[in-house]
């Protein structure tokens, strides 16, 4: 039985005019130019909270000004954040074929554009002034693929390696939202030397595409959200997951139209007030339950 979806926004959502927009490259490699949208209300006088976008694509595809992301990033400039959103390296663009069996390419994949990432962040950083960038409060959001990376980012600058010495070592991201995202690791179950970015989460539970709870794998774990916010719950790390019952993959975008006055609450009160909460929602819609009953009595 097919779990009817909700529709994911429509394409075609404008960036709204009166928000201003610029564009910039950030770094050049394999032959391409890599390029950051900076998107901000022109009024801004003080330094502001960035939240810095990945967009999503399967790794395989996917654009940093596809439209159906505008409505997030006018509610968020909107409110006085300012979105950078970036290009990076598609590394199963030309090698898609990840399986239980092969999944060393989704691992390759996931480290270029990490490192992509990290040169995005201390490019922001680096030209701080003249963007009017608040650099303590740097917040890092993905969907589908890019969730994945924010996450690996965050997990890898709170646990201090090789990947990430191009960013100053007292540098931390100031939170991570997650739309349908999972933390990969190749170490088994992930510890976190430095107390994690306060994490907000959108999954569907029933997403097959990128796992709610995850996915083991010999030494490889994929970490859904589902699983992720037991790892935070075992150690007291603040987060904030909203469980959308019965729903997929389309939570990697019907979120960010969603739940714009959730995502706000959480970066006024999780980064910038600093609280400490745990607050775990599961969302189940009646109306959807009723329509797939409906729709299987119409086939019997």
């Amino acid at each position: 039985m097919n779990t009817p979806s909700f529709k994911i926004p429509d394409e075609g959502t404008p960036l709204n005019p009166l928000l201003s927009k610029q564009t910039y490259t950030y770094a050049e490699k394999d032959n391409q130019k890599l390029k950051m949208d900076i998107i901000s209300r022109p009024d801004l006088s003080n330094d502001a909270p960035v939240i810095l976008f990945l967009f999503g694509g399967g790794f395989t595809h996917g654009e940093r000004d596809r439209s159906v992301y505008n409505f997030y990033f006018n509610r968020m400039a909107e409110e006085g954040f300012i979105i950078v959103s970036i290009d990076y390296r598609l590394g199963l663009k030309d090698n898609p074929d990840v399986s239980a069996q092969n999944i060393t390419p989704l691992e390759k994949a996931i480290d270029i554009a990490r490192e992509d990432l990290f040169d995005a962040t201390s490019y922001v950083l680096k030209n701080a002034t003249t963007l009017h960038v608040d650099t303590k409060t740097i917040i890092l959001s993905g969907s589908s693929a890019g969730a994945l990376v924010v996450l690996s980012a965050d997990w890898h600058k709170r646990n201090p390696n090789k990947y990430s010495t191009i960013l100053p070592r007292e540098f931390q991201y100031a939170g991570v939202i997650s739309f349908s995202g999972a933390l990969f690791s190749t170490i088994g179950l992930p510890k976190y030397e430095i107390d994690p970015a306060p994490t907000m989460m959108f999954h569907g539970t029933e997403d097959h595409i990128v796992f709610y709870k995850g996915l083991r794998l010999s030494t490889y774990l994929l970490l859904g959200s589902s699983h992720l916010a037991d790892l935070f719950t075992l150690e007291n790390y603040p987060f904030y997951l909203k469980r959308y019952e019965g729903m997929g993959h389309e939570i990697s975008k019907l979120a960010m139209r969603e739940d714009l006055d959730a995502i706000v609450w959480f970066i006024q009160n999780y980064i910038i007030n600093k609280k400490n909460y745990k607050i775990d929602i599961t969302f189940n819609d009646l109306n959807r339950e009723k329509r797939q009953l409906l729709s299987v009595e119409e086939h019997l």
